[in-house]
């Protein structure tokens, strides 16, 4: 039996890095002479990419340049301190430690910076594809970064399943036609996965699902 290959979102599934990028959006909203931001407001908004986070938390009238400035200093500031807090959810190392070979990571986070977590949390050769923004033209829900990671793999989409937090995961993996499985303990609430066919809320509960879909019955 061929086992599926499981190709992970970062921020959110497999680690928990919201204190860290809500501290750098915060830093680089107050060094525009803007109010500091509620750590739960910036979790409320990972997802997109951190040019769509500093764009919600500007507003819609920011003017571009202002948008520009926020996004550098945003760098800026994460760059400097990308993993402080950032750590693995509660039972994902183990996981990830005994799926090595046969998964692969898919964020809209930059890729360089994705590989620097990852890293950090002793994984880097644990996945067989990364691909991150700046890798790919276009960042999910494109399907683009799902796609790079399996034709690296080697994988076809249908011996895949991609495991992410938020809708815009659930819309990427149908772009890219492959399963999905979504996790409650990321950042996104799990009313905004209702539409997710599988939805997970501990990594034991994970690990029983990817063993379904391995034997082709979930």
């Amino acid at each position: 039996m061929q086992r599926r290959f499981v190709l992970w979102d970062l921020d959110g599934t497999l680690v928990d890095s919201g204190a860290d990028i809500a501290r750098a959006a915060n830093a680089a909203c107050v060094d525009l002479g803007r109010d500091p931001i509620t750590e739960a407001r910036v979790r409320s908004l990972i997802g997109e990419g951190a040019r769509a986070l500093l764009d919600k938390l500007l507003g819609e009238d920011a003017p571009e340049s202002l948008r520009a400035q926020a996004l550098a200093r945003f760098f800026e500031h994460y760059e400097r301190d990308l993993v402080v807090a950032t750590a693995p959810y509660p039972g994902i190392d183990a996981l990830v430690r005994s799926l090595a070979g046969r998964q692969g990571i898919a964020t809209n986070k930059p890729g360089a910076m994705s590989r620097r977590i990852v890293e950090a949390m002793g994984w880097s050769d644990l996945f067989v594809s990364h691909v991150g923004v700046g890798d790919v033209p276009n960042r999910k829900p494109a399907p683009d970064s799902v796609l790079r990671a399996l034709e690296l793999a080697g994988v076809d989409r249908t011996q895949c399943v991609f495991v992410g937090d938020s809708p815009i995961d659930l819309a990427t993996s149908r772009a890219a036609g492959v399963d999905f499985i979504a996790v409650s303990w990321g950042m996104r609430p799990r009313h905004e996965l209702i539409e997710a066919t599988c939805i997970v809320d501990g990594v034991a509960e994970l690990e029983e699902a990817l063993l379904r879909l391995d034997g082709d019955v979930c």
